[in-house]
């Protein structure tokens, strides 16, 4: 396949100012519908995730049968003949970055996200469905590529800092639910706990000379600080 040719020809086809021409949303794992666009003139497909079928298993199985050899040999190129993209379940707002690794990685060409309303929605999504870009080549944005990561396992500093372990009403006492009904109301949907749910965290902020900025201790779960006053603390 020539050079100047991309793997997505949807792109290309919007580059040169040409129109695309889609099915209707199939749902996943309907082989029969999936068969039917194969043989079709169509440039691209959605895939129904959000409403029906999410299971990556079988968005697997939807694109073996999108495949048409045919085409591909007689083409001569490995370029896709019709672009799969899939609708997936959640909101741009509730910032589901996992969900779009993952049905990056069974091999659609794009993600549909539903309710995408704002600029930070947008780079998250973008965030999500690039590898890490290595820093200061010229694509490296948008944010969110690479950066130091300490596995803490024995939690020394979680010790060092004094971030303990809460109690059962620190946990699960009326603060904490009064927090994630807050988050509830503004679009959050709070995730299943997972590990030592009563380990409390914290903020700590270094400068470069690893002195301490801030420290803060929680003392429910939703006592974080908010970004602003971080920012101050940068910029002090």
């Amino acid at each position: 396949m020539s050079e100047s040719v991309r793997y997505n020809k949807v792109i290309d086809l919007l580059e040169t100012g040409n129109t695309v021409f889609a099915s209707g949303l199939i749902w996943n794992g309907n082989v029969d519908d999936v068969m039917f666009v194969s043989d079709s003139d169509y440039d691209m497909v959605m895939i129904e995730m959000e409403h029906e079928g999410f299971n990556f298993d079988s968005l697997k199985l939807s694109l073996q049968f999108l495949l048409n050899r045919k085409r591909i040999s007689e083409k001569s190129s490995v370029q896709a003949d019709i672009v799969p993209l899939v609708r997936i379940p959640p909101n741009a707002r509730e910032l589901s970055q996992w969900i779009i690794k993952q049905a990056l990685d069974t091999g659609v060409y794009g993600i549909v996200i539903p309710h995408l309303n704002t600029v930070e929605e947008a780079q998250a999504a973008g965030v999500a469905a690039r590898y890490p870009q290595l820093p200061g080549v010229a694509d490296v944005a948008p944010p969110g590529g690479p950066g130091p990561m300490l596995v803490d396992t024995d939690r020394a500093l979680y010790n060092a800092y004094a971030m303990g372990r809460g109690g059962i009403w620190a946990i699960w006492g009326p603060k904490s639910w009064w927090g994630f009904l807050k988050l509830i109301l503004k679009g959050r949907r709070p995730r299943p706990p997972a590990g030592d749910v009563y380990q409390l965290g914290g903020d700590v902020l270094l400068d470069p000379s690893c002195s301490v900025k801030l420290h803060h201790v929680t003392r429910v779960p939703v006592d974080r600080p908010d970004v602003k006053s971080i920012l101050e603390r940068v910029l002090a």
